[in-house]
């Protein structure tokens, strides 16, 4: 399906020589709004290796955890209509584990796209949860990590879960698949071509 892009986007960028885009997706997007083909090329992001690998010592915070580890990396900025579907994941993990299963989630989330931890923990609770005493372990990080302790936060985890409704790239998929992460995501966007 077509995703409708603000249509003054073509007219935005007339005087624009080229538009260099991550994925097809991103293009695709482009062309949708009016964009011409032309002047557009795909040039996906890089991921540096030398950071994320999986020779990362993982962070110890989250390797001492008992069972099977889930990690989501992301934004919350617009709550259960945020386009990285932390909403989606929280929930059906809660539905799927119990507490006392030995398995983890943690929620790596990015303050920068806006939104406070307390107003973040409030929606979070909004969302029809178990109470706390029945769910399984689920932790929200929103520490601003630097590189480096992002990749040992990759590499203490067994499995990244990105349930995006839309990416342009999505730059966490490629970060955990470069630390040795298998990935679990959505098939529309970005990642969906690597």
């Amino acid at each position: 399906s077509k995703v409708p892009l603000d249509l003054s986007c073509a007219a935005q960028l007339e005087g624009v020589t080229e538009v260099w885009c991550p994925s097809l997706h991103s293009l695709d997007a482009f062309k949708n709004a009016g964009v011409k083909e032309e002047k557009m090329q795909v040039i996906p992001h890089g991921v540096d290796t030398q950071v994320f690998n999986p020779q990362a010592i993982p962070h110890p915070n989250f390797a001492r955890l008992d069972g099977y580890k889930f990690l989501f990396v992301g934004g919350w900025k617009d709550g259960v209509k945020d386009r990285k579907g932390l909403d989606i994941l929280v929930k059906a993990f809660c539905a799927e584990f119990k507490k006392g299963e030995k398995t983890s989630l943690t929620a790596k989330i990015n303050l920068s796209y806006g939104g406070s931890p307390q107003q973040i923990m409030q929606e979070i609770e909004s969302l029809g949860l178990p109470p706390k005493n029945e769910r399984p372990s689920l932790m929200l990080v929103f520490e601003q990590l630097p590189e480096k302790q992002l990749a040992s936060v990759y590499t203490a985890h067994d499995c990244f879960v990105m349930p995006t409704k839309a990416d342009g790239f999505c730059m966490p998929c490629a970060e955990a698949m470069a630390s040795g992460l298998p990935v679990i995501a959505t098939g529309y966007g970005g990642q969906a071509e690597y």
